[in-house]
């Protein structure tokens, strides 16, 4: 049995799914494992789009996404992504 008063938790936020590159790695594949399907983790590009991240893993220490949707486009992977996108390879 429970004792105690009853505690509610906030509604969770897009804002809190954002993925800051300088947490550890384990942190950031948590957040995409918490976030999918809805909200989703993002990261915010150079440009100021968002790329959700679907899916993702941890590759020689680093954080490694799999799976990618840019804003207003469909699902694809990351390799996919690279490939059109320009710039450095922001999770390297």
């Amino acid at each position: 049995l429970q004792s105690g008063e009853a505690n509610y938790a906030s509604k969770l936020t897009v804002e809190e799914f954002e993925l800051d590159l300088t947490c550890p790695t384990a942190e950031l594949l948590r957040i995409v494992r918490a976030g999918n399907p809805r909200p989703g983790a993002w990261w915010r590009g150079a440009d100021d789009a968002r790329l959700k991240i679907w899916r993702a893993h941890e590759g020689d220490g680093r954080f490694v996404p799999d799976e990618v949707q840019p804003a207003g486009k469909p699902r694809m992977t990351y390799a996919a992504w690279r490939s059109g996108h320009r710039g450095s390879d922001p999770f390297a």
